[in-house]
């Protein structure tokens, strides 16, 4: 499942800036599938890559639902627990981990963290 999980991410990762936002939006979403089971209620980074245009942010959005949609069906598969402890094994780990357990944003209120 990891790898399953690592190659879906790589997919985002390469539909965005392959840079800050990229990572930064990967970590938000999945720490918000975490807490929230839904990948638009990161606090942070609503897409991997800046677009200006409304029609650019709208076909970026496209893109990515349906991967946002694959990784949520393995968290729902597997349980939360279960599918954190991938996450956080994953190359991916360390921001939604980071976000998970930081007191200033809200995933932790809903994860029991803090």
């Amino acid at each position: 499942m990891k790898k399953q999980l690592e190659n879906l991410l790589d997919q985002v990762w390469r539909a965005g800036d392959r840079d800050e936002m990229s990572i930064k939006h990967i970590g938000h979403a999945l720490a918000a599938i975490i807490a929230f089971d839904d990948w638009t209620k990161g606090d942070d980074y609503e897409l991997p890559a800046w677009r200006e245009n409304e029609a650019d942010r709208i076909k970026l959005r496209e893109r990515i639902t349906p991967i946002w949609q694959q990784i949520q069906e393995m968290k729902n598969a597997v349980g939360r627990e279960d599918f954190t402890k991938v996450v956080e094994e994953s190359k991916f780990g360390f921001y939604p981990m980071s976000y998970l357990e930081s007191d200033w944003l809200s995933y932790a209120k809903h994860t029991g963290e803090k």
